[in-house]
């Protein structure tokens, strides 16, 4: 008889590239030498545009992971289902309803990862399946933030245990390969959508060329949707400042690496109802790129004091813009914030630091009663 699991992780990894799948990768290729681990991968979505949809193959697929949980449930009966609840949208909140009404009575111990803020407001505003949410999602042994939160995402559905562990990742290497004397770059990377404020960045370009002050933004990562594209795309026209937006789409390692590497400046203008953490905050860290973000959810949690961001209030450009031009002429004070955030990233967020705190609250949970 195979021996018995201590846990079952159950999580999507990439493809899609996005901070929930990255973290969750980690997870699974990690050894955890003191653990036996079982996994599996959740395959609902293939692109960022299908995350959240509903879909008959999402139906089949979930079909299917409730048929695999089951044989592995049969073979290595684990101790503790370790699971990611869903964003707060209908559809992955109805997949979740399907999938641990089937499996989680089997599991002696629950793991909620919530990398999603909001769903608890969420269930509470269902009056038709909220009833049933708060008994799927309720009474788990742990519930682990990724961020500080208030209340913890745990607390409304009665979960016995509200941890936090911030995330972390391990980052690549690349050299600069512009001249440090080129135009100022401004990078963004992650979804276009206009909830992480990509609309708003017009607005900055045009107060930033009013000013005078001479930069470029290099937009990484897939558009939201072709209307947003679209739409984005009219209204740089309309305001003169297309010429100022370089779209290099989605990229990954070597190329990602690279594209931090020959920014000046990091831009993360999120004011998305979700954000919890933001994987490329940590990212720009580790690569010394002083940061300009808004002062939104969990975003001033990451940063702390460690003074290597200017934090902005959330849909205000003329304040990003003001923030920027400081930047932008104060070469001295972008190499400060630059020290600061590399050594925040070696102190607080590298892979092994994540790793070893997600083994604890494991081993705590087992050795419970």
């Amino acid at each position: 008889m195979n021996k018995r699991a201590d846990i079952l992780l159950v999580g999507q990894t990439p493809p899609p590239f996005h901070g929930q799948s990255v973290v969750t990768a980690m997870l699974f290729e990690h050894s955890w030498p003191d653990l036996e681990v079982e996994r599996l991968r959740m395959a609902f979505s293939d692109d960022l545009e299908s995350v959240g949809e509903a879909s008959w193959l999402k139906v089949w697929r979930l079909l299917c992971l409730i048929l695999r949980t089951w044989k592995i449930v049969l073979t290595r009966r684990p101790e503790i289902l370790y699971y990611l609840p869903a964003s707060p949208n209908m559809a992955p909140v109805i997949r979740d309803i399907v999938y641990l009404g089937a499996v989680r009575w089997f599991f002696p111990k629950t793991v909620f990862h919530y990398h999603a803020g909001g769903l608890d407001k969420f269930v509470r505003q269902q009056s038709s399946i909220g009833w049933i949410a708060r008994s799927i999602y309720g009474g788990a042994d742990c519930s682990i933030d990724v961020n500080v939160t208030q209340p913890p995402s745990g607390e409304f559905f009665k979960a016995k245990q509200n941890i936090v562990v911030m995330n972390g990742l391990d980052v690549g290497e690349a050299s600069r390969q512009r001249p440090k004397k080129s135009v100022l770059r401004l990078l963004y990377l992650g979804l276009l959508c206009e909830p992480k404020g990509v609309m708003e960045m017009l607005s900055v370009a045009s107060e930033l060329k009013a000013s005078g002050v001479e930069c470029e933004f290099v937009m990484v990562g897939a558009w939201e949707s072709s209307a947003l594209e679209r739409e984005f795309k009219s209204a740089a026209d309309t305001q003169e400042v297309a010429g100022m937006f370089h779209f290099k789409g989605v990229l990954s390692g070597e190329k990602k690496w690279q594209a931090y590497a020959d920014a000046d400046i990091f831009l993360f203008p999120t004011h998305h109802p979700t954000e919890t953490f933001g994987l490329v905050l940590i990212e720009a860290m580790a690569f010394g790129l002083p940061i300009v973000t808004n002062r939104w959810r969990g975003v001033p949690h990451v940063i702390g004091d460690s003074g290597c961001a200017v934090l902005c209030e959330p849909e205000t450009p003329k304040e990003t813009a003001a923030a920027i031009t400081q930047l932008a002429n104060d070469r001295k004070l972008r190499d400060e914030m630059g020290r600061a955030g590399k050594y925040r990233y070696k102190e607080q967020f590298t892979k092994a630091q994540f790793v070893s705190k997600m083994a604890a609250a494991f081993g705590e949970i087992l050795a419970a009663d």
